[in-house]
């Protein structure tokens, strides 16, 4: 048992080493629909609620593209559905938007292999002959002056006839897609009916939309130049799991009037966000003895200095 949870915490660490996190602020707009039974019958959408949303989200993708996500966002998907008399509470309501809420996802997510978007420019070549020839008979500067030329020069190449390739750089664009799934839940202390008296009148507050977790799923396009991560636009789609009902009983006059209430809430939304990568840079060595082999290859062809040097 113990060398199988020794191996499984060696695999997540190996597989932690290949991963790259990301986290994106974004902000976008979201059309929850909350609809509302009224003693069964058909549901009815009192109230619009395109709303602008702001979130937060963060990936940890491994090596293989597939990886965990977590977001948090605001939410308005609540409905305050009021009404006084239990008997026409279909026909004779008011309603208006809830608080705003905040709502915490988590799932998996997919990150496709990028896609190029521009094409990489032609390569122009040229041919240019060495300009670090020396006449080995020129009495007209020292051998100093010599090596100074050559070594501020950067003529370092031994090559008669060398070919040169010379390339214009252009920015690269990419495009990954980014499948997800996962589950939203949306904490509330909101009951489904309460009371309150108004100037003697009983009014009815029923909280429409009051369901914490939902089922969501969607697509995100992530746009990189120069394989730096540049913006993303994602679309989500999410649904209630279940419904929302609740069923109480009033008292008019000597009649009981049982009423029962339910409501579900599906919608979309679309956010544009700003991605931050989070991963583990190398530092790479250099090698530059370009100026070193140039004072010891000229030091040789003009017989400067004591010993010759290759």
């Amino acid at each position: 048992m113990r060398q199988t949870a020794l191996l499984f915490v060696i695999a997540v660490f190996g597989y932690a080493a290949n991963a790259q996190f990301t986290l994106r602020p974004q902000i976008g707009i979201e059309n929850p629909v909350t609809k509302i039974s009224y003693n069964d019958l058909p549901s009815i959408s009192p109230v619009t609620q395109f709303q602008p949303q702001f979130g937060i989200h963060a990936d940890y993708k491994f090596k293989g593209g597939f990886g965990p996500f977590i977001g948090m966002s605001t939410s308005r998907s609540t409905v305050e559905y009021a009404f006084t008399d239990p008997e026409k509470g279909m026909t004779d309501y008011n309603a208006e938007l809830g608080d705003v809420l905040l709502a915490f996802q988590a799932g998996l997510q997919y990150s496709s292999k990028p896609f190029n978007l521009t094409k990489p420019k032609t390569t122009s070549t040229a041919k240019s002959k060495s300009e670090c020839t020396e006449n080995k008979t020129s009495t007209s500067s020292s051998c100093f002056e010599k090596m100074m030329r050559c070594y501020s020069s950067r003529c370092c190449h031994d090559k008669s006839n060398s070919e040169s390739k010379s390339t214009t750089k252009k920015d690269m664009w990419t495009l990954s897609l980014q499948p997800s799934a996962g589950i939203s839940y949306t904490p509330s202390n909101a009951d489904a009916i309460e009371t309150e008296n108004v100037n003697g009148v009983t009014n009815y507050v029923y909280t429409a939309g009051n369901l914490k977790t939902a089922f969501i799923s969607g697509i995100a396009f992530e746009f990189a130049r120069n394989k730096k991560k540049f913006a993303t636009l994602s679309f989500n789609y999410f649904t209630s799991l279940g419904s929302d009902k609740t069923a109480y009983t009033t008292q008019s006059g000597s009649k009981t009037v049982n009423t029962t209430l339910s409501s579900k809430v599906s919608g979309w939304n679309a956010a544009l966000g700003i991605p931050i990568t989070f991963t583990k840079s190398q530092a790479t060595k250099t090698h530059n003895k370009t100026h070193h082999d140039c004072y010891q290859r000229y030091e040789y062809r003009s017989g400067c200095g004591s010993s010759r040097k290759i």
